[in-house]
């Protein structure tokens, strides 16, 4: 094996964990409530079809939706879980990846709680060094009520 390959190897394997890593921020973000550091995972210029409707355009929007939705005095408790995550570096600056994701969302004025089974489709890109989304589209899978003495 070539020098050239095993760099070039290694550089590929680096850049899936970095965006890997950057959506287990944005998970931990969303579970933390904590709407800054979820924007500092977007390019400024980011565009999300969010579903049922909604769709947002650059970082101000995003923060202005999450700031409503995270921040709401209502929200006990929202908990993503992603998992079998495909990403497919189109080059070293830009990629595309899927994500199978789960989330449940406990309200105080509810008396249930609710699951959301989504797929993310997202596009990622490479700015000064630091991987970020530049786009995502939520395609809701299902949803069902749960009971929150179940627990999440």
């Amino acid at each position: 094996m070539s020098q050239a390959t095993l760099e070039s190897r290694i550089a590929r394997l680096e850049a899936e964990s970095d965006i890997q890593k950057l959506r287990y921020r944005y998970w931990f973000a969303i579970l933390d409530k904590n709407v800054d550091a979820l924007v500092k995972c977007f390019t400024p210029d980011a565009f999300l079809e969010y579903g049922m409707g909604i769709e947002l355009s650059g970082t101000d929007k995003i923060k202005e939706f999450f700031d409503m939705i995270l921040l709401s005095e209502d929200l006990a408790l929202q908990m993503p879980r992603g998992a079998n995550g495909i990403i497919d570096l189109s080059s070293e600056t830009t990629a595309d990846g899927r994500w199978l994701v789960q989330v449940v969302m406990l309200r105080h004025s509810e008396k249930v709680g609710s699951r959301i089974n989504v797929q993310y489709f997202e596009r990622y890109e490479k700015i000064d060094g630091e991987w970020k989304i530049k786009a995502m589209k939520n395609d809701y899978l299902s949803y069902e009520n749960i009971d929150p003495r179940d627990g999440p």
